[in-house]
């Protein structure tokens, strides 16, 4: 998979967990930022997807999330590039 940003994982949850209420739409998952990175435009990948994830409930976009992990996962897997020796 293409490296498409420098927001992690645990930057959004962070963010997230950080909010006073409970996320109700998936752009909530856009709530994360990094200081030390400059700021600018989108990325391409961040606009494509904002519209996307600002129309489902965010349940369904943290089940969107995990189903990309799960076929990036997948694909390293198959691609045998991960060892756990």
């Amino acid at each position: 998979m293409p490296y498409l940003g420098g927001i992690t994982l645990a930057h959004v949850l962070k963010a997230v967990a950080g909010l006073p209420e409970a996320p109700i739409r998936g752009v909530a998952l856009f709530a994360a930022a990094r200081p030390e990175l400059p700021p600018g435009d989108l990325p391409a990948a961040d606009a494509a997807l904002r519209p996307a994830l600002e129309g489902v409930y965010y349940a369904d976009a943290l089940l969107w999330l995990a189903a990309q992990l799960a076929a990036g996962l997948a694909a390293a897997h198959g691609k045998a590039c991960c060892t756990w020796t």
